[in-house]
């Protein structure tokens, strides 16, 4: 874990409720950090880990009890599944128009 995780952790422990998420602005600005693109990789890396950091629209939260962590674990599922639904349909698209035989395409 580097320090910057550690810090993250540590004040989302402390801080975050499922009433009161700390965005990631909140915690970019907190440690002066140039992008939230780093508070998202932060979290992650933490999250594989096995830190049970919840989420939700307004911020990144601690859970109070088990099942508000099942619950964001529930949301994570479907914000997954729907992710692969929209890759699946873009990859169908991709074959269906650039999909070209070998006898269709131009000898450069």
């Amino acid at each position: 874990m580097t320090p910057i995780q550690k810090d993250i952790l540590t004040y989302i422990r402390s801080s975050g409720t499922k009433e009161r998420p700390i965005s990631g602005k909140d915690l970019k600005e907190h440690f002066g950090l140039n992008d939230t693109k780093r508070v998202r990789e932060a979290v992650a890396s933490l999250r594989r880990q096995g830190e049970p950091i919840c989420s939700r629209r307004a911020g990144y939260f601690w859970p109070a009890t088990r099942e508000e962590a099942l619950t964001a674990l529930g949301f994570m599922t479907h914000d997954i599944a729907a992710r692969i639904a929209a890759r699946n349909g873009m990859q169908r698209g991709i074959d269906r128009y650039f999909a070209l035989s070998l006898f269709d395409r131009e000898v450069a």
